[in-house]
Formats: C-alpha cells, sequence, structure tokens
C-alpha cells in the first residue's frame, strides 16, 4: 500500500508500478479465443492508462525527467483536489494489480525435474519436454482457473480509467477520446486488430477507427471504386481560378465536388486506374467525422485528343443544398483586404486538422500533399439549411474543414509516387514545394526526387498549413527567392523565422506545436503518432481564449 500524500516524484513512481502491472497481465500469453480476448480489452485498457499519464505528465513524453514534474506539477497546480484524488485512484490501482503478479509468480514455471527423474540421461531427454508441459499447464491453470478472476479485474480497472479521466477537464477527455484510438491502431498488426475489432465496446469512433485501419492495411478486403463518365454530370463548372476542380450535379441532384490529377503521359502513369480506383474505394462510404473525409462517389479517366496523355479525377459528394465550396487557400488569398476569423475559430480548426492527420498516420495512411489548397469548406448554412453557423466566413463554415487532394495519398509500405514529365513537374512543384520537408526534397531544381516520401513529411506540410492558419496568410504571398530553388533548407529557415509572428498574434503554445512540426525527426511509425498527439495536438488542446 503507497503511503498517502506523495509528492510529484512519487506519484510519477507510482504510476509507473501500475503501468508494470498492466504489463503483467499482458504477459499472460493462451490459445483460449475468451481469453485472447480479454487480453485484448486488457490492452485498451493499458493503452487508455498510458494515454492518461501523457496527458498530465506522469508518464515520460521525451523531455527528461526534468520535463515529466514541470508538466505534472503545473497540472496538479491548477486544480488543488487533483492530486489527492489521482493518487487515491492510483492506490487501488496498484493494489488491483499486485493480484495478477501474485497469480503470475503462484503459477510461474518451475524449470526443475522431479527428483525421481534427476539422472543425467534422461534429464538430458525430458528437460525440453518437461518445461513445455509445465508452460502448457500453466496456460490451462489461468484460462480455466482464473479467467472470472482476469475478467472481474478487468472490470474494476476499466472504472478505475472512466475515474482519472472524469479528472481531466472536458477539453482534455474529448483529447483522450482521440487518441485512444489512434494510439491503439499505430501499435496494432493483422492479428491484434482483427481481436481489437472483436472487444464489444459501446466507442463508436474506436471501432470506427479500428475497421478504417484494417481497410487501409488491407486486413479487411473492399471493393474497388466506380469508374464514372464525366458525360453523366450536368451544370459542370470550374472552382474559381482552378481548373483542374469542377463543381457539378449527378443524376439524383446531389452536388459533386470533381478533382483531376495533372496530365501525365501514358507510358508514365500503367498503374495509375488501379491506384484511384483502390482510393475512391477507401473513401466510398461514410467515414467517423474527425476524418474530414467527403464520400467519394467513383474515380473518372481522361485521356486527351491531341497527345498521348490521361488525367485521372476523384469525385466527392457533398450535401445538397451547399453548393458554395472553397478552400483554405481561397480564404487566406485575401488577407491582406478582410478581417481574420475569431482567434478561437482558427485555434479549433488548426485543432480539426491536426487530429485528422493523426488519424491518417495512425492507420498507416500518408496524405503525400496537404496544403491549404487541398483543405475545403462548404456553405455556411445551419443544419436546416437556413442561417448561419457561428464559424461562418467568407459564406463558407471553417468549422467544418473537409481534406481532398487524395490522388498520390497512399499507406505506408506502397511505392512513392514520382512526377511525370517536365512540364508537370514544375506546375506541380510551383505549389507543392512550399509544404514539403527539406529531408524529402533537397532542391526544387532536381525536378524529381527518388526519396520515399514519409509520415514525418506530412507533419512537416501539417507545420506549414498550422503556420498559414495562425498568421492567416499563404505561403505563396511569401516571396519565392532563387536560393529557395537550389536549396530547400532556406525555405525551411524563412518559415522558422515567422516563429515570433506567429508567438504575437497566437500565443506561445500555438507557436510551439507549429515549430515542433516544422523541426520534425522521425523515429517510427508508432512514436511518431504518439509525439504528434501529445507534443502537438495535446498543446492546441490547453489553448484557451
Amino acid at each position: 500500500m503507497a503511503d498517502v500524500g506523495l509528492g510529484v516524484v512519487g506519484l510519477i513512481g507510482l504510476f509507473n508500478t501500475c503501468l508494470e502491472g498492466y504489463k503483467i497481465c499482458l504477459s499472460i500469453q493462451d490459445s483460449d479465443d475468451d481469453l485472447k480476448l480479454l487480453r485484448a480489452r486488457m490492452y485498451l485498457e493499458k493503452e487508455r492508462f498510458a494515454n492518461i499519464g501523457r496527458t498530465c505528465g506522469l508518464l515520460g513524453d521525451g523531455t527528461g525527467d526534468k520535463g515529466r514534474t514541470e508538466a505534472l506539477n503545473e497540472f496538479l497546480a491548477k486544480n488543488k483536489f487533483r492530486r489527492k484524488s489521482i493518487e487515491d485512484i492510483l492506490v487501488l490501482i496498484d493494489n488491483l494489480l499486485e493480484k495478477a503478479e501474485e497469480l503470475n509468480k503462484k503459477y510461474e514455471e518451475n524449470e526443475g525435474l522431479p527428483e525421481a527423474l534427476q539422472d543425467n540421461d534422461m534429464k538430458e531427454k525430458l528437460a525440453g519436454k518437461f518445461r513445455g508441459l509445465k508452460r502448457s499447464l500453466r496456460k490451462g491453470t489461468w484460462s480455466i482457473r482464473d479467467k472470472a478472476a482476469y475478467e472481474q479485474m478487468l472490470g474494476h480497472l476499466v472504472g478505475f480509467n472512466t475515474a482519472l479521466e472524469r479528472i481531466l477537464p472536458d477539453p482534455l477527455q474529448q483529447f483522450l477520446a482521440t487518441v485512444l484510438p489512434a494510439t491503439i491502431c499505430a501499435s496494432s498488426n493483422e492479428d491484434t486488430l482483427t481481436q481489437a475489432s472483436q472487444i464489444p465496446t459501446s466507442d463508436a469512433f474506436l471501432k470506427s477507427q479500428i475497421q478504417w485501419t484494417s481497410e487501409v492495411l488491407g486486413v479487411v478486403s473492399i471493393p474497388r471504386g466506380t469508374e464514372l463518365d464525366i458525360a453523366s454530370f450536368t451544370n459542370s463548372a470550374p472552382l474559381g481560378k482552378d481548373k483542374s476542380r469542377l463543381l457539378a450535379t449527378d443524376a439524383n441532384s446531389q452536388t459533386i465536388f470533381i478533382e483531376w490529377t495533372p496530365w501525365e503521359r501514358v507510358s508514365m502513369r500503367a498503374d495509375k486506374p488501379t491506384r484511384a480506383s483502390r482510393i475512391s474505394g477507401l473513401l466510398r462510404d461514410e467515414k467517423c467525422d474527425e476524418l474530414r473525409l467527403l464520400p467519394c462517389a467513383g474515380y473518372l479517366e481522361e485521356h486527351s485528343d491531341l497527345s498521348d496523355k490521361v488525367r485521372y479525377g476523384l469525385a466527392y459528394r457533398i450535401s445538397t443544398r451547399h453548393k458554395k465550396v472553397k478552400s483554405l487557400y481561397d480564404l487566406l488569398e485575401s488577407f491582406q483586404t478582410i478581417r481574420l476569423p475569431a482567434l478561437e475559430a482558427r485555434f479549433e480548426l488548426a485543432r480539426t486538422l491536426c487530429r485528422a492527420v493523426l488519424l491518417y498516420h495512425s492507420s498507416g495512411w500518408i496524405h503525400h500533399d496537404f496544403r491549404s489548397h487541398n483543405i475545403i469548406f462548404t456553405e455556411g448554412k445551419g443544419e436546416d439549411g437556413t442561417g448561419a453557423t457561428s464559424a461562418e466566413y467568407q459564406g463558407v463554415d471553417i468549422g467544418r474543414p473537409f481534406v481532398v487532394g487524395f490522388g498520390h495519398a497512399r499507406d505506408e509500405n506502397d511505392a512513392s509516387l514520382m512526377f511525370a514529365d517536365e512540364k508537370a513537374v514544375s506546375k506541380t512543384l510551383k505549389q507543392q514545394r512550399r509544404y514539403w520537408s527539406p529531408d524529402y526534397l533537397a532542391s526544387s531544381a532536381e525536378k524529381r526526387t527518388n526519396r520515399a516520401f514519409q509520415q514525418s513529411h506530412d507533419i512537416f506540410s501539417l507545420g506549414c498549413v498550422l503556420l498559414e492558419i495562425g498568421v492567416w496568410r499563404p505561403l505563396e504571398s511569401y516571396t519565392w527567392e532563387k536560393a529557395y530553388s537550389n536549396d530547400h533548407t532556406t525555405w525551411y529557415q524563412r518559415l522558422t523565422k515567422e516563429e515570433g509572428k506567429l508567438t504575437a498574434m497566437c500565443g506561445s503554445r500555438y507557436a510551439a506545436a507549429t515549430m515542433r512540426c516544422l523541426n520534425w525527426k522521425s523515429a517510427n511509425v508508432e512514436k511518431d503518432v504518439r509525439a504528434l498527439a501529445f507534443e502537438v495536438l495535446l498543446k492546441l488542446e490547453e489553448i484557451t481564449v
């Protein structure tokens, strides 16, 4: 039993003791299907517990012991009742998990042989078989005799984790609800995803994200997208100045948003129809709201009459009543003539986009072209189609962004795309190079890159968008100097010079979250997801106006 009145270091120690108890519970292996499911549920509760610790500073985030104690002190200082409440619950968890350790010791494997079999010849022959038999007996004991105790323990842990979460303020509780599916999916493989999908839970968001991840990774098969005929759409019109984007109407009078990829030589894109079909199939149905995706009606293929070139398009369904669509870039273009949106509206937009990227990455999905051009908004009307929403700005609802531009999207194990021809390259680079990490593209003058596009490069692009939202100015409004093309690192240095302005306009937390993205150094997928959650999104969630 822990002493009452623990200090910060003591709380951290008690938390880590509890975490070790969870690991003991998860060390139990068994072929019994029921126990496998119980173990999957235990893993989910362990992740809940760890995420609570990372959120309030009880579990390290890579900043060292000093960073942990400072973060925890700051968290506890905001409410005098937090320390005692957390300590009381941790003591209960510690006492409960001690029982698991006792059971583990009780059925610990005895490596020795019975005295009657101590003869050396017999020992050599039977030692391996005897150890195997003892392991089987131990597993059987857990699965038969103590399955009920294991399940009862799990039920108590669910309640304790819920109690810990309720100590946190509402924004952080919502943050944890987003982060749990992300950390679960990022650390899962094919087998654990299958088991996780079978866990009975009322958390629809968690089940939806597990399903999405299973589809991205191919654990669950999905039908290919439908090839559409551009002639089947009516009232087709370009979206503003961008001729590669159209608004049209389908046979059911539903508004359709179409985006085309650049024209490319047919010989360079033999795999593109399959890729377009797969992406449209993956985006086919309604997804959980946090992914910020529009349902995809299908894909289009168009061949040029004048040359050996082809382009592909994705067609997204938009609510019938929404006839106006603008991109974030469209809104930012007017930064010199129209007032900025409210600060809280900009913060919420940043949080929403960061959540979406976090969930893409936790499923193994890379956007590959994340920028303000590919974030769109629809008409700012209420749910009944009348009146304005609280986040209306320039006639659209900036509280509900949608992410598009998935023409180059892929899962993390798929091959990165190469550019097609010099004309397409220069046009693409003109728009995209400002959002590309210098680790990906050392020089814009190279025209091509053999480097694989990674999640860390997506996070750099997210940092660029956070910068745009903070200063409310598009990156294309910054003068592009020749030096930036010769050495892309100098462009990165230009962006980081905006930290002072960003701090003045949005505060130190927002600036720190943005700079963290721009200075991203990749570790691995699981660690990157955790860092994006607890070093970027958490900072954004903690901002108050």
